[in-house]
């Protein structure tokens, strides 16, 4: 496993991180988590060098407002692998904030969910122009500059999905450690797009990459037309070259 400096965090974080929001599910029920089989998946990352599991408070539900399913199995998960051995990343539901008093009372939630007394990097979630007039309302600023000196997270960043110019207004609303953001070689220029990611980048933020295969979609489900580009362009080479996996692993 390679690691790399993760901005100004000054974490060493592997470049491969573990996204739980598509873990393997009882009966095609997406709230029912195949524990089983999801911690066979955890524990062949871990064991080779993976130490960086991202997580959040509605994956695995069929509600953004209730809790799903992953957090409690990530926190499962690293009871039995070892709290040590991985960098926990969860997120704040923004969206469903409806005072400063929720904040504290999510993230205490996600503790406990977590069976942890700490989050080494927790992002405000799903930003959005409404969901960031939401959040912002509430005094955020307050409440990232309060659970750091409380010690329950490590360091704050924040997901984005909307425009360069919402991009660069969440980049000067406080001094936020990481980001993520959807990078792929298809959507260079999609909402912030490589341009944003340069910008975070300068100003010493770690950067997580999110969906680099758009959740396979890259990987194993390209038309014929494309997968012959490929071909055609590098014979011994497939769409996930870049990425250094094969197309069997990618969608695995």
């Amino acid at each position: 496993m390679q690691y790399r400096t993760f901005g100004k965090t000054g974490e060493k974080v592997s470049v491969l991180g573990f996204g739980m929001m598509r873990l393997p599910t009882v009966g095609g029920d997406y709230g029912k988590i195949d524990e089983t089989a999801a911690m066979k998946l955890v524990r062949h990352a871990v064991d080779n060098g993976l130490n960086y599991v991202d997580t959040s408070w509605p994956y695995h539900s069929t509600s953004l407002t209730e809790g799903g399913a992953s957090e409690p199995f990530v926190g499962k998960a690293l009871k039995e692998i070892g709290r040590d051995k991985a960098f926990i990343a969860t997120k704040l539901p923004i969206w469903a904030v409806q005072s400063r008093a929720d904040m504290d009372a999510y993230l205490n939630k996600q503790l406990k969910r977590l069976q942890t007394d700490y989050v080494d990097f927790y992002l405000v979630h799903n930003i959005t122009e409404p969901t960031w007039r939401n959040i912002i309302r509430h005094d955020l600023r307050d409440f990232l500059d309060s659970v750091l000196q409380s010690g329950k997270v490590r360091h704050v960043g924040f997901s984005f999905h909307d425009t360069p110019a919402l991009f660069q207004e969440v980049l000067d609303y406080y001094d936020f450690s990481f980001c993520q953001h959807i990078c792929n070689y298809h959507d260079v220029n999609y909402q912030a797009g490589l341009n944003g990611i340069r910008k975070a980048f300068h100003r010493g933020l770690g950067f997580v990459a999110m969906e680099p295969l758009l959740g396979g979609m890259l990987a194993d489900q390209l038309p014929q037309e494309a997968l012959d580009i490929f071909a055609a362009a590098a014979p011994r080479h497939g769409p996930c070259a870049g990425y250094g996996i094969s197309r069997k692993s990618a969608c695995c």
